[in-house]
């Protein structure tokens, strides 16, 4: 059984994924809370996971540099 997420990680994720398809002025702010969420706990799997999805979406839709 894996282990529940340190505090703060999946609160951030959540946030994260939540922003992510509101438009691009949330993308970014989407890439901040997963990010907040890998540092939080750096084994959450999902925060991983939500921040390629997010820097392809980014990527898809020709948006900013996805590199910052």
């Amino acid at each position: 059984m894996p282990r529940p997420p340190l505090p703060g990680a999946q609160e951030a994720y959540w946030r994260g994924r939540y922003l992510l398809n509101k438009g691009h002025e949330t993308r970014v702010l989407s890439i901040q809370f997963l990010e907040q969420a890998a540092r939080a706990d750096p084994q959450y799997a999902p925060a991983y996971a939500g921040l390629t999805t997010a820097c392809a979406t980014m990527a898809f839709h020709m948006e900013g540099d996805v590199g910052e």
